[in-house]
């Protein structure tokens, strides 16, 4: 979801959702992959398949979603905090793999669960991580030990995309 749009009334509400590749608006009652539309409300949506339900949530670090290399973002300190106090948590959303590619060593992001906190930082399945603030990460543990650079206004993720090397840079507040 990138977007809601909230009118007078709810039957004028639609979300912008990506998907296939195609930017479109979505109104109540219309369906995205096999998940019909039953709420849209000023920055989130509520989806249906069956008896599941699920609330998408538009939150600060949604917006980050469109990296490029270089760019700069704007990223909630609190929110990256609130992600990294539960390392638990976050990793059932995301399965890295210490691996050499091309020369390059680093965790490879072998799964990655759309719309989580790491897939909205820029991360995409298929990536290899392989620097956070130009500090090397090589295994599990070089993760753990980033937790100093929470206390820097500024974080740079270099990672290999594709066979090339981006970075992924973002500003706290």
């Amino acid at each position: 979801m990138l977007g809601t749009v909230c009118g007078e009334g709810v039957s004028t509400n639609r979300a912008v959702i990506s998907y296939n590749n195609k930017e479109l608006l979505y109104g109540v009652g219309e369906s995205v992959n096999g998940w019909k539309i039953i709420e849209i409300q000023r920055r989130e949506i509520v989806l249906q398949r069956g008896m599941l339900k699920e609330r998408l949530v538009l939150d600060e670090i949604a917006q980050t979603q469109a990296l490029k290399d270089g760019d700069v973002r704007l990223v909630s300190k609190g929110q990256i905090q609130k992600q990294l106090r539960n390392l638990g948590a976050l990793a059932q959303h995301i399965e890295l793999v210490p691996q050499t590619i091309n020369g390059s060593k680093g965790l490879y992001v072998a799964s990655l669960q759309a719309g989580s906190f790491m897939h909205a930082m820029g991360l995409r399945e298929g990536d290899m991580l392989a620097a956070v603030n130009g500090v090397p990460v090589t295994s599990f543990s070089d993760v753990v030990s980033l937790a100093p650079v929470l206390e820097q206004t500024r974080i740079s993720l270099k990672v290999v995309r594709d066979g090339r090397s981006q970075t992924l840079k973002f500003r706290l507040k």
